[in-house]
């Protein structure tokens, strides 16, 4: 499907789905373990997108700020205080924006400083995939699930991983169906067979509403040390600066509105609305 210069087809489709990797972990954690209010996770999420691309016109990333996300999962932050975190953050980015104070902070970001820290940020992912392929709990239910080859036990993770690399290896050069797409049909094929033992598991649906309860002071004395600070210089780096060098490196002069100043903008506006929503920062 063609839409005046831009092309929807399977391609399109396997990349538009290339943040899932990073952002259903997260925010399934956070669901199950935090409490977070997953109707207000993903709308907030799913509007973002939808305004990033309408606005920027070119593929643009939502995702929770892991270094917060990673910390509130890890000491069990309350829901309030998750949202609080989103609404400071939303603040203080409109407040540099505001005041102009973007350049100065600018000079702390050099090119190697951002590279290095992609790269980081590659390697804990990359960290975190391997220890997830050899967890012998391959779902949330926390079974374990092991598989006997020749008298040696192996989680079933492992040959799952290798499967979804075999996909990989296989498609990487198909145009007609793209390697990204297989795999996460067959990670849902395979998690509806896996969750259901004895059939094929289909999800049950219901309604849910979003959380709409403004943070006390307290929420917001609790997230700014233990939430907010920790991210600022990862946000800043990461979400901003390196998000503009990627853009334009990719995109050239299709990426004309992805600067520093609309992307502060941006990044404020997104984490207010999801704050006053009962969301997480992104």
């Amino acid at each position: 499907m063609r839409v005046g210069e831009y092309c929807f087809d399977r391609r399109e489709l396997a990349g538009a789905l290339g943040d899932l990797g990073t952002f259903l972990p997260l925010a399934i954690a956070l669901i199950t373990i935090n409490k977070v209010n997953a109707a207000s996770l993903f709308l907030a999420a799913g509007l973002l997108y939808l305004g990033a691309g309408l606005y920027y016109r070119i593929p643009m990333p939502v995702q929770p700020l892991k270094a917060t996300s990673i910390i509130a999962i890890g000491t069990l932050a309350a829901p309030r205080v998750i949202s609080a975190t989103a609404l400071a953050m939303g603040a203080l980015f409109i407040f540099i924006r505001c005041f102009e104070i973007d350049d100065s902070l600018r000079r702390f970001f050099p090119r190697p400083v951002i590279r290095g820290i992609q790269l980081s940020l590659g390697l804990i992912l990359a960290r975190k995939g391997f220890a997830m392929v050899l967890d012998e709990r391959l779902l949330a239910d926390g079974a374990r699930m092991l598989v006997d080859l020749g008298g040696i036990e192996l989680p079933l993770g492992v040959l799952v991983g290798l499967a979804a690399l075999g996909l990989i290896l296989v498609l990487r050069e198909n145009r007609c169906l793209p390697a990204g797409l297989a795999v996460i049909v067959f990670g849902l094929l395979l998690g509806g067979l896996v969750r259901g033992r004895n059939g094929f598991d289909l999800p049950v649906l219901g309604w849910q509403r979003p959380d709409f309860s403004f943070p006390s002071w307290s929420d917001f004395a609790s997230a700014v040390p233990l939430l907010l600070l920790p991210q600022l210089p990862l946000t800043f780096a990461n979400s901003i600066m390196a998000t503009e060098e990627t853009a334009r490196q990719y995109f050239a002069q299709r990426a004309a509105r992805v600067t520093p100043r609309r992307l502060i903008t941006s990044l404020g506006l997104a984490n207010l609305f999801s704050g006053l929503i009962g969301g997480i920062p992104m």
